[in-house]
């Protein structure tokens, strides 16, 4: 609640619809991926924004992708 009063969360449909462009993060950001509304399962942090993509780096994942995982690894071009 507290990014959305700070005027820094960004829902999932001005993602979606491209009002919100990738190279509009900054290294910090934070993001959440959910399956189904009120399930966030997998979280991750932008360390390098560009114009159509973004790396990461992610702590619940595995070497396999999954987004259950118990390691971390950093990502390229998401």
């Amino acid at each position: 609640m507290e990014a959305k009063t700070a005027g820094k969360f960004v829902p999932e449909s001005k993602v979606k619809s491209g009002a919100f462009a990738k190279k509009d993060l900054v290294p910090g950001t934070f993001f959440l991926v959910r399956k189904v509304p009120g399930d966030w399962v997998h979280v991750g942090i932008v360390t390098e924004p560009a114009k159509e993509s973004f790396d990461t780096a992610e702590g619940n994942t595995d070497s396999g992708g999954s987004s259950n995982g118990s390691s971390g690894r950093v990502t390229s071009g998401v």
